[in-house]
């Protein structure tokens, strides 16, 4: 007679058994995959939105120095600079020809824009500038010192268009101060026609174009 060892009941599992407890630890498995995936896509995500923050910091770093070269260059102040007109020998006042030189100004500025007229004390200095000034219905302002005169037009006018009246000797220095090139506005002791018009763009940044204007100077 064959014996036969009984074996406890809790140590058989039916198929059904086996295959759910299969199936609960490959899914355990796979949840924890999942965590790993997760972890680094967080880590990948927050290292390129750190990279994008610091494009955009860097990009505005780099472009608020030419945000401010643009807007600076906007305001172009314009000073339109002439001689006094004409005069005979050494006079203090225009003559014949000087007085209608002078008139023949307002035609060649009045659509200029002009906010403000600037001339020095002399006789020949204010007869040139006041027919212009009758017309625009501006009161001219008197100067004296070049650097008083260059540092009331940019800080009261900065942006605008002057008329400045100066002398032969003078409109070079005028140019300088405003940072031209003053070899682009030099007169000989004769010359009434010239018309220097000076863009400033900025502290010591300025252009300088030398016209002429009225009947030419003998």
């Amino acid at each position: 007679m064959t014996a036969y060892q009984t074996v406890p009941q809790h140590c058989f599992k039916s198929q059904s058994q086996l295959c759910h407890s299969h199936s609960l630890a490959g899914n355990n498995v796979k949840f924890k995959g999942d965590q790993t995936v997760l972890a680094q896509l967080s880590r990948v995500l927050a290292r390129i939105i750190l990279g994008l923050a610091l494009v955009v910091v860097l990009f505005a770093a780099s472009s608020a120095p030419a945000s401010a070269q643009q807007a600076e260059a906007s305001q172009i102040t314009t000073v339109l600079l002439v001689r006094h007109a004409d005069r005979d020998n050494d006079d203090d006042f225009l003559n014949c020809q000087g007085k209608a030189r002078a008139k023949e100004l307002v035609q060649v500025v009045e659509k200029a824009n002009v906010k403000a007229i600037f001339m020095t004390d002399t006789q020949r200095s204010q007869q040139t500038a006041e027919p212009l000034a009758q017309h625009l219905n501006l009161a001219p302002t008197s100067y004296e010192g070049l650097q008083e005169l260059v540092s009331q037009i940019l800080s009261q006018y900065n942006g605008q268009a002057v008329f400045v009246v100066g002398h032969s000797n003078t409109l070079p220095l005028i140019v300088q101060a405003f940072g031209g090139n003053s070899d682009n506005c030099q007169l000989s002791g004769n010359e009434y026609d010239n018309l220097c018009v000076i863009s400033v763009y900025g502290s010591e940044r300025a252009n300088v174009i030398n016209l002429q204007y009225g009947k030419p100077s003998s």
